[in-house]
């Protein structure tokens, strides 16, 4: 297998179009890969933010209607209309912060990747 740098006197080692094409070819790939991986998570958090919200505002206003698991008895159920959530149904501190740090480690990530490729007069990725 070739090298693909050249050595040019004035400039030093410089790469060939061919490495420039791939390097390019492969940063634009792992940024959008990033980007996707942003949005997935971003969304898994709204998703959940949800829920809690809704939680939390029954919570708030009429905490005698909610009920974990099925754990209210049934007369209180049909006489109150009481919603039951399953421990499925919210999400647990367990599932929410490693969505915040795995966000934040994935976009450091991106904004290495796009230093990167500003660093070699790649402006758009």
């Amino acid at each position: 297998m070739g090298t693909f740098l050249e050595y040019d006197c004035a400039r030093g080692y410089s790469m060939s179009q061919e490495e420039r094409d791939q390097i390019t070819g492969r940063i634009f790939r792992e940024c959008k890969e990033l980007k996707q991986k942003i949005a997935e998570l971003k969304a898994k958090a709204a998703d959940q933010g949800d829920t809690l919200v809704k939680i939390g505002r029954l919570l708030s206003s009429s905490p005698e209607l909610l009920a974990f698991d099925d754990a209210s008895s049934g007369v209180t159920k049909s006489m109150l209309n009481v919603q039951s959530w399953k421990q499925a149904d919210y999400p647990s501190l367990q599932e929410i912060f490693p969505i915040g740090n795995e966000l934040r480690e994935t976009m450091e990530r991106l904004r290495r990747k796009e230093e990167e490729a500003q660093k070699l007069g790649i402006t758009s990725v």
